[in-house]
């Protein structure tokens, strides 16, 4: 039983890390749209992740294609859910009461993005509703990359 205990531990003190990496960049969004940076990224894993303060009624889906290209090349490209289930949270605050939701905080999505090459990235996101709700205020979704 006590191993139990050191392995939850664990896994808490490994998700915490996780959530611990640097801010490279972000683009911002307060609507659906397309918006663009550049950042010196290391070969290896990025984590994406959302800062996120929505609320809607209904269904919906949102999405942000992401594109990262280097030497004015597409080198990877993903799609990731901001409303989707989120690997790590934090300072998140969230209400789901039936059909109304509200959420606030930065969630890192499940999408995985890995660079061959370390060097300057632009990062060209898309941010579209698949199903629009009914009701909905955005006032912010934007996409974080850490290192």
């Amino acid at each position: 039983m006590r191993s139990l205990g050191v392995l939850a531990a664990l896994l808490t003190f490994l998700s915490f890390l996780s959530g611990c990496a640097k801010e490279l960049g972000r683009v911002p969004f307060s609507a659906p749209g397309a918006g663009e940076t550049t950042m010196t990224l290391a070969a290896g894993e990025v984590g994406v992740w959302t800062d996120l303060d929505i609320e809607w009624e209904g269904p919906a889906a949102l999405a942000y294609q992401v594109d990262l290209f280097q030497n004015g090349t597409c080198v990877v490209s993903t799609v990731c859910n901001p409303l989707g289930k989120h690997r790590v949270r934090m300072g998140w605050v969230s209400s789901d009461v039936g059909e109304s939701h509200s959420w606030r905080g930065n969630g890192k999505m499940g999408c995985e993005v890995s660079l061959a090459q370390a060097g300057p990235t632009t990062v060209k996101v898309n941010l579209a509703w698949g199903t629009t709700p009914a009701k909905h205020t955005l006032r912010k979704a934007d996409l974080v990359l850490k290192q």
